[in-house]
């Protein structure tokens, strides 16, 4: 480069730094003006040195979901006070002299401001900010409100707005709310610096008959209550609501897991069968089987008796189980009808669309009841519970004045926490104007639906596989005693195996190793090496060692297979401890020598060789067919020899008389 070159670039350079320099402090200025004039986010007052979330500065507790048409809408909240009156004291100087800051009271000092919003007509709308204020009213000083104790001592502070439908009446400030609906509302606590938190809720408006505002009929809505042992609604939550709400038909939905719970728990157990009284309690299979599937394989057994078993356990806990309903959220063919229908059910709950109705097969109906997702799925927001719960009835209103199909509210889109909210649901139901409270098994199902063609998981697969881990566990049934791993256990994972939340891969790999599992569970049972033994007497007992690795006792068949010896126990199932065992086996040789013993161990179905060996029987003794053999030869020979013996006497006498007649003559 020569040094031209160097000083064009070094003057290039100079001229980019100072561009950038002189953009700096032109932007930089600008930029903090607009900063400062952004709005501040709402994360509360700064109480020595942090913010408080709004969430935990307001909340609403308690309010009145219904409202007349010129009646009363009350909204009880609650205020973090502590946090409050940690905030930073306000400048209270005045033009006429004073001086310093003054102690202000935190009462004093803030303000509730209340914003009315247009009525909504969609559902969707419920969930969504508010835009068309309708009326506000005029900030009310948070020490003008009247407190009140609630149920668990919470000091709360009572909002109160008289509604009117038309022209004032009483000379009270009335909020003007002009037609029955669904309206939004916003509670807002203000201090002087501005807005601190904001609650959003909803209120339904209702018609007033003597007015001619058209009025809609409450639309029926039923709870199905999804208990769970963990995560959600647990035994202890469906107690709560079932307790304090004795008179509302909810239905209970025992899911996987409840079972050995209340089994554990005996006093827990009785508890809940109390709360829930003569109300439904219906459970599932605790695994997301498909019995259509199943079913195409020729295995509805395994629904069926998945069903029958969870009953039965259910029942020796003393819960009633309600054989004619259950839950299926998976598509059903004409097979998987069948496979339902044979266990008793007649009415299927599930999350598939399709809406409530009935599959007809056999000349037999089945009915089908939907969970609504949307409204169900609200009890999961994170809120208020009586906040949540108006968003509920909201949908549900909104929903009533297109659609007059029973609601069914209820599955796991509850959440995982939704006590308070199901809880100011039931609460709100007993208010005039709220939805019609039925139980599920009261909704109506009057459309026809098209079953299936398919179900909708794959089971061909495995198909081979799974009949063969249904044989191995009843052959290991027919041997276990105690100990190791129950035969149900074996069941319960191949159930496990075939959730339709498995794929193909996951499921194959399940079953495999269920397979060898079963199988390390039977070859626990090993005989001796091939040995010698000596029989000195024709019949004699020999020892039988039997070694068992089983955590218990096994049942187990012994058989004997020989030519030249016989065994009195040959085909006998015998009970062989854990460890080294010894049975006595008397056999009987046949002939004398070396003959060969064949000893084998099986389960007692004799579907299964457990173990094998061949022992080598020497007997030195005679045995009893050769004695009889011995016995008729030496008979044979002595009457051979007596007969001969008689002969030659005969033919001696004969030949002596001849020749004393040959001498006479």
């Amino acid at each position: 480069m020569t040094a031209r070159s160097r000083r064009q670039q070094t003057h290039f350079h100079h001229y980019l730094r100072s561009i950038s320099w002189a953009a700096v402090c032109i932007i930089a200025p600008v930029f903090a003006i607009f900063a400062l004039t952004l709005p501040v986010e709402a994360t509360g007052p700064s109480t020595n040195g942090r913010f408080v979330d709004p969430g935990e500065l307001l909340q609403i507790m308690n309010q009145t979901s219904f409202v007349a048409a010129d009646g009363m809408l009350t909204i009880d909240i609650g205020i973090a006070l502590d946090d409050l009156a940690a905030t930073p004291l306000q400048d209270t100087a005045s033009t006429e002299g004073d001086t310093g800051l003054q102690p202000a009271s935190p009462l004093d000092r803030f303000t509730i401001d209340v914003t009315v919003f247009g009525r909504i007509s969609d559902e969707a709308d419920v969930e969504q900010p508010p835009t068309r204020p309708l009326n506000r009213v005029d900030p009310i000083p948070l020490s003008t409100l009247p407190t009140i104790v609630d149920g668990i001592g919470r000091e709360l502070y009572r909002v109160e707005l008289p509604v009117r439908s038309g022209e004032p009446f009483d000379g009270r400030e009335r909020v003007l709310i002009p037609e029955p609906g669904v309206y939004p509302i916003t509670v807002e606590l203000h201090d002087s610096n501005g807005l601190l938190a904001t609650r959003r809720t909803h209120f339904i408006r209702l018609a007033q008959e003597t007015s001619g505002e058209a009025t809609v009929a409450p639309i029926p809505v039923a709870v199905l209550l999804p208990v769970t042992a963990a995560d959600g609604l647990t035994l202890e939550d469906a107690i709560q609501l079932l307790t304090a709400h004795p008179n509302h038909p909810m239905t209970v939905s025992l899911q996987e897991g409840t079972q050995s719970q209340l089994r554990s728990d005996p006093e827990l157990a009785t508890r809940f069968q109390a709360a829930v009284g003569q109300r439904q309690v219906i459970a599932s299979s605790f695994l997301d089987l498909d019995p259509s599937a199943l079913a195409e394989i020729g295995q509805e057994p395994i629904y069926g008796n998945a069903v029958t078993t969870g009953r039965q356990g259910y029942e020796a806990s003393g819960i009633v189980i309600s054989p004619a309903m259950t839950e299926i959220n998976t598509p059903l063919t004409e097979q998987g009808v069948r496979a339902l229908q044979s266990v008793g059910v007649q009415t299927v709950i599930t999350k598939q669309p399709g809406g409530n109705g009935y599959f007809t097969v056999d000349n037999k109906r089945l009915h089908v009841i939907s969970i609504d997702e949307d409204p169900s799925s609200t009890f999961s927001t994170e809120d208020s519970g009586p906040v949540v719960a108006t968003q509920v009835l909201a949908k549900l209103v909104l929903r009533g004045e297109t659609n007059r199909a029973a609601v069914v509210l209820g599955g796991p889109s509850l959440g995982e926490r939704p006590v308070p909210a199901i809880n100011a649901f039931l609460v709100a139901l007993s208010q005039p104007g709220a939805p019609q409270p039925i139980a599920v098994a009261d909704i109506e199902q009057d459309i026809a639906l098209q079953v299936a063609e398919r179900p909708s998981q794959d089971l061909g697969p495995v198909s081979a596989l799974l009949f063969g881990i249904q044989n191995s566990i009843a052959t290991y049934e027919s041997s276990y005693r105690a100990g190791g791993t129950p035969p149900q256990q074996f069941r319960n994972r191949m159930l496990a195996s075939l959730s339709r939340t498995r794929n193909q891969q996951e499921r194959k790999a399940a079953l495999d190793l269920l397979a060898q599992q079963i199988d390390e569970e039977l070859n626990v049972i090993s005989l001796p090496a091939s040995q010698p033994v000596n029989l000195a007497a024709r019949s004699a007992p020999i020892p039988l060692v039997v070694e068992s690795n089983a955590k218990g006792p096994r049942l187990v068949m012994v058989k004997f297979v020989s030519d030249k010896v016989s065994v009195s126990l040959n085909e006998q199932v015998i009970l062989v401890e854990p460890g080294t065992s010894s049975v006595d086996v008397e056999v009987e040789a046949r002939s004398l020598g070396v003959s060969p013993l064949e000893v084998s161990i099986w389960t007692p179905d004799g579907k299964e060789q457990l173990a094998l060996t061949t022992f080598q029987v020497r007997s030195t003794a005679v045995p009893g067919v050769g004695l009889l053999l011995s016995a008729i030869g030496i008979v044979m020979l002595c009457s051979w020899w007596w007969v001969d013996n008689r002969r030659r006497s005969n033919e001696r006498i004969h030949a002596k008389a001849a020749s004393i007649a040959l001498s006479m003559e």
